[in-house]
């Protein structure tokens, strides 16, 4: 699934970018506190930057990252977080961590196919923590209390979660013309 490609590289990019205390072992290799609920919200938030610019560049990370859905925990990309643990290449998550278990190269990414689509995400990618270090760091240092609430403070999820709740479901998806248009208002709410 070429999504989890996406999801596993934003990690290797956002962990190699960030600093991230004790986050390398020995061998090289990425250890950090991070777990998939937190990783989730870091993804949500790396996404909703990136939009800020979407009138202008005319495409952000939601054109690759596109199922988000209000959930208990705030918002989710359901077909990462629904996709089976044990079956990521290079990451490995239990509730709280997330390990590398394999040596990630950069050339193990921009690759076919779809060579010119992966430039682009990277390019997206590496745009937006360039020009939110500091938002997307202080992120880091929030609990996954903290970084829930940051989520459950938008609009989007109110909203949609309100929605699920009248259909008695813990779900709802986000249409993403919605998050990109309330991605303006974003940085307040990571403050």
């Amino acid at each position: 699934m070429q999504k989890i490609e996406f999801f596993e590289y934003f990690l290797y990019q956002m962990l190699s970018t960030f600093d991230i205390k004790n986050y390398r072992n020995e061998n090289g290799y990425i250890n950090a506190d991070i777990g998939m609920l937190k990783a989730q919200k870091l993804l949500f938030f790396t996404c909703s930057l990136s939009a800020i610019n979407f009138e202008k560049e005319n495409t952000d990370l939601f054109d690759f990252f596109d199922k988000f859905y209000a959930m208990p925990f705030g918002h989710v990309e359901s077909e990462v977080y629904s996709y089976p643990s044990q079956n990521f290449i290079y990451f490995n998550f239990s509730r709280n961590s997330i390990s590398q278990i394999k040596f990630y190269k950069e050339t193990d990414f921009i690759v076919e196919p779809d060579k010119n689509r992966k430039e682009l995400f990277k390019k997206i990618l590496i745009q937006t923590f360039s020009d939110f270090k500091i938002e997307i760091s202080n992120l880091f240092d929030d609990s996954n209390n903290e970084i829930v609430e940051k989520s459950h403070r938008l609009t989007s999820w109110r909203n949609y979660y309100d929605i699920a709740l009248s259909k008695n479901k813990n779900s709802e998806f986000i249409p993403i013309d919605f998050l990109r248009r309330e991605s303006k208002f974003i940085t307040p709410v990571l403050a």
